[in-house]
């Protein structure tokens, strides 16, 4: 993510409050600290188009950041791509992120603890989180993953790297009515509802998480399963003796699809993890390297030639002249 950001924001007791930032990068980086403050809330409506709809409360400040931008624009709406948040970072105000359709990455850091209504509305390609935290800390996921209902990975990258990854999927929720008795309620449909309950005073509980597992099997994708599956053996944090054999049963059956992912991102190191399981079949790993051609990925596709000949080796036939 680059910077060359100008920001405008106000003071107040508790921090700054950003108002909307200017620049020309779609991925800006905000800063920690403005004014000499801590950044700790994102203003309404602050990276949507429709900024005009609030009025700045308190005197409004400007920061540069980096080499000014020769043509600055409001980073809102179309135009943003990904965002990383201060690590201070406690509110985020309503429809902070209002029709930010092609919003695709969120970083942000373990303190914030409060968000508007409309945060994500029309935020449709919003499939990833980066939380910059340990996967044993309490941080404010909950109220941040009950704002996305959309189908969500996320990874806990304190200082870069990636410690643990988890998904949460889509779910939706609607009225359904007893006709007979006139009376309407709630319905939830899809595993994302529940994932997103597993917590213990903002602490991921791993174990309800991996528990979820077996009821999602009867209604989610296959693709994301075998996704989620892969994720918490690659990073298997607080990862139980029984959910690891429920996982990898699973892949057993569906490693082709965990691939995928895998392949189009060129990760060749979780590739080779994923083949040190001995989850593929000769008909999954056919799968995998047909892909490999498909998208033109000659690593990937070495890579699994390699594993092929290891693991479907022809057996050499033994003759006994006894």
């Amino acid at each position: 993510m680059e910077n060359g950001l100008i920001l405008e924001y106000t003071l107040h007791p508790d921090g700054a409050h950003l108002v909307r930032a200017l620049g020309e990068t779609p991925c800006p980086a905000l800063p920690d600290t403005l004014g000499g403050l801590p950044l700790v809330q994102i203003g309404d409506y602050a990276f949507s188009a429709s900024q005009h709809k609030v009025l700045p409360k308190g005197e409004v400040h400007t920061a540069q950041i980096g080499t000014p931008p020769p043509a600055p624009q409001p980073l809102c709406g179309n135009f943003l791509q990904a965002v990383r948040l201060p690590q201070p970072l406690q509110v985020l105000g309503n429809a902070a992120f209002y029709n930010c359709r092609k919003l695709e990455q969120l970083s942000f850091g373990p303190q914030v603890r409060s968000v508007g209504s409309d945060l994500f509305t029309n935020c449709h390609q919003l499939t990833r989180f980066v939380l910059r935290a340990a996967p044993e800390a309490p941080t404010g996921l909950p109220p941040l993953l009950g704002a996305l209902q959309t189908d969500l990975r996320l990874t806990f990258t304190p200082n870069g790297t990636v410690l643990a990854a988890l998904r949460y999927p889509e779910y939706w929720e609607e009225l359904e009515e007893n006709a007979p008795a006139h009376i309407f309620n709630r319905g939830i449909h899809g595993q994302g509802y529940r994932y997103r309950q597993c917590f213990t005073r903002g602490v991921v509980d791993y174990t309800a998480y991996d528990r979820t597992f077996e009821v999602a099997l009867a209604e989610e994708d296959p693709t994301m399963l075998a996704e989620l599956a892969f994720d918490r053996l690659r990073w298997p944090v607080a990862l139980t003796e029984e959910a690891r054999g429920q996982y990898t049963a699973y892949l057993a059956g569906h490693a082709d699809l965990a691939a995928g992912r895998l392949i189009r991102e060129e990760d060749d190191e979780g590739l080779q993890l994923l083949c040190s399981l001995s989850v593929f079949t000769v008909e999954s790993l056919a799968q995998a390297r047909q892909l490999t051609q498909q998208l033109e990925k000659p690593r990937a596709a070495a890579l699994l030639l390699a594993h092929q000949r290891v693991a479907f080796a022809p057996k050499k036939k033994r003759y006994s002249f006894d």
